[in-house]
């Protein structure tokens, strides 16, 4: 047990307790539980028992899609939080214009002219399915295939609304001021009062225009672990960045690392009290930090370290592009290298330097696993699929490449006893590390989450995070164990500590006991 956490130290550069999940898929980065208690091998009716719910922590574009950490009875969430803040200004922008119906268009003036009659002289009583064949009959008699081709949905539109549209005269009198901005409502209000508009448009043009905007703050979440309830949060403003800043926090020595929007930020783990933050260059996604030899390695854009003590940068490398997958640490020898999946091949870095060592055919959105000196890999490349590497400093040395089914490359695979898992697409399947051969392949319904392995048992989201699965770890047979309906989020992965298993689910994070 010494011997193997001393090896996990030296991989990942995490100091925590074997029972902790201080980073994504854990202490190891690779899914695999040491130290586990005891699991249930069954489950009642109704699943695992949940223990508890959080607050609201919101997801998808309003926080994203990262996974939670578990060290030390805490729980961590870092997401770019969108709020809707109101506006002191008013601005006729393109969206409000849209709104209103306005369309930059090419239509002969004549073709206009008789639209807004026929829109004019439409019966109310028109509706449904009715009225949509009239549009259809309208558009076939009078727009050429080009104008079909690109206005049909605004020509639609404006017959579906009849008479409530607003007139073509009016909306390019609005047009006129197009991207003006008024310093506060009141300015704005005493400007559409002497428009020549009536008063039904005014109404309209209020209603479009905007008075608040959705508002970012990069935000790093602490939850007790025993309750559920917030010890601390953290945040500071950012963009509104949507889901794309995905990525999971890294606990390691004290402090807690994660990527926002546009800054990437050290905090005390306990007090959530800042320690630095850096602004970045590049545009973190959904790869996760990794902390080895006091430098936080971070994809943004290019693949980058900081100095993990001050935040600096210690260097950048410009020929690795990364983006959502997480790098992954192999030690060999005493050195420690980067193993990073890029769009359309997997590449290895000296950690030390950033050196650019060797590259190798990979590429896509899943992340490499290693065990020892093999790394299993999934790729979008279709003739690669699922491949595994001998590795080596100087070249990599393929082993074997089954072919699977491509309809999902996101999620990464396990290397266990000697076996490689991939579960994490509509064909799950067991192969041999030394041989290659495919011990079990079976249909399943999974995504992109990643799965782990605790106490001999494979945990793994389905049907779009609506079901955990319970599988039992062997590769003489895909044996379920158990399903229960959780109904968690289909892209973050779990975390596991001490027998809780941690969701991220739609607005909240909720706690299982697998034990």
């Amino acid at each position: 047990m010494k011997k193997t956490l001393v090896i996990i130290f030296l991989i990942t550069g995490v100091v925590s307790s074997l029972a902790d999940w201080p980073q994504w898929r854990g202490t190891g980065r690779n899914g695999v539980v040491s130290g586990s208690p005891a699991l249930a091998d069954q489950w009642p009716e109704e699943g695992p028992r949940l223990l508890w719910r959080s607050g609201n922590v919101p997801s998808g574009g309003d926080g994203g899609y990262g996974s939670v950490v578990a060290v030390q009875g805490r729980v961590y969430a870092s997401l770019v939080w969108h709020r809707m803040v109101p506006l002191a200004t008013r601005t006729l922008d393109d969206q409000a214009l849209k709104r209103l119906g306005w369309r930059q268009v090419d239509l002969p003036e004549a073709l206009l002219a008789k639209m807004e009659k026929d829109r004019q002289a439409l019966s109310p009583r028109l509706r449904g399915s009715k009225l949509n064949d009239w549009i259809k009959e309208w558009e076939e008699k009078n727009l050429t295939k080009p104008e079909w081709r690109k206005h049909r949905g605004w020509v639609a539109e404006r017959f579906r609304k009849g008479k409530a549209a607003v007139a073509l005269a009016d909306l390019e009198q609005l047009a006129k001021s197009r991207g003006r901005k008024f310093d506060n409502a009141a300015v704005f209000m005493a400007w559409l009062a002497k428009e020549p508009l009536g008063e039904a448009v005014k109404k309209q043009v209020v209603s479009a225009v905007a008075t608040q905007r959705k508002g970012g703050w990069d935000v790093l979440l602490c939850l007790d672990g025993g309750t559920g309830k917030e010890a601390w949060k953290f945040e500071e403003p950012s963009a509104a960045a949507g889901s794309r800043p995905s990525g999971t926090p890294c606990v390691s020595g004290g402090r807690v690392y994660f990527a926002g929007d546009r800054h990437v930020y050290s905090l005390d783990a306990k007090t959530g009290k800042l320690i630095w933050k850096t602004e970045l260059a590049g545009r973190p996604a959904a790869g996760s930090v990794l902390v080895i030899d006091d430098l936080v390695i971070l994809p943004a854009g290019n693949l980058m370290a900081l100095e993990a003590k001050t935040g600096k940068m210690a260097w950048e490398q410009q020929e690795v592009r990364a983006g959502n997958a997480s790098p992954t640490a192999w030690h060999h020898k005493g050195r420690n290298y980067l193993l990073s999946n890029t769009g359309g091949e997997v590449v290895c870095v000296d950690a030390r330097d950033g050196k650019v060592l060797w590259r190798a055919s990979g590429g896509g959105h899943s992340s490499p696993v290693v065990a020892g000196d093999v790394m299993a890999i999934r790729s979008r490349d279709r003739k690669l699929g699922l491949v595994a590497y001998a590795l080596s400093p100087d070249a990599p040395r393929k082993l074997w490449s089954p072919p699977i089914d491509q309809q999902r490359n996101e999620a990464s695979p396990l290397i266990y006893e000697d076996h490689v898992y991939l579960l994490g697409s509509e064909q799950h399947l067991c192969v041999s590390v030394q041989t290659g051969k495919v011990a079990w392949m079976e249909k399943r319904r999974s995504s992109i989450s990643s799965p782990f392995v605790a106490d001999g048992k494979i945990y793994n989201l389905e049907r779009n995070g609506s079901e955990l699965v319970m599988l039992e770890a062997t590769h003489k047979a895909h044996t379920e164990l158990g399903v229960a309906r959780v109904q968690s989020m289909w892209c973050p992965s779990p975390a596991f500590s001490r027998g809780h298993l941690y969701l991220r689910m739609k607005d909240h994070v909720a706690c299982f006991d697998l034990r």
